[in-house]
């Protein structure tokens, strides 16, 4: 992966995390969350997930 791709997804990630960072905030706020922004929290957490093995493939990649 060339270095400007590199840089754009991690940029892309890093608006992607903010925005999940934002969510939480708004669902940690609530007295009684709802069933399903119970629901969506856990997918959050599961992206989030996903973006640390992205992050870890792409550092693989850039430093074999």
């Amino acid at each position: 992966m060339y270095t400007a791709d590199v840089l754009r997804n991690v940029v892309a990630l890093r608006s992607e995390i903010a925005n999940i960072r934002d969510m939480n905030d708004r669902y940690a706020a609530q007295d009684a969350p709802a069933p399903m922004a119970s629901r969506a929290n856990k997918e959050r957490r599961t992206r989030l997930q996903e973006i640390v093995r992205e992050l870890a493939v792409m550092a693989k990649e850039q430093h074999p």
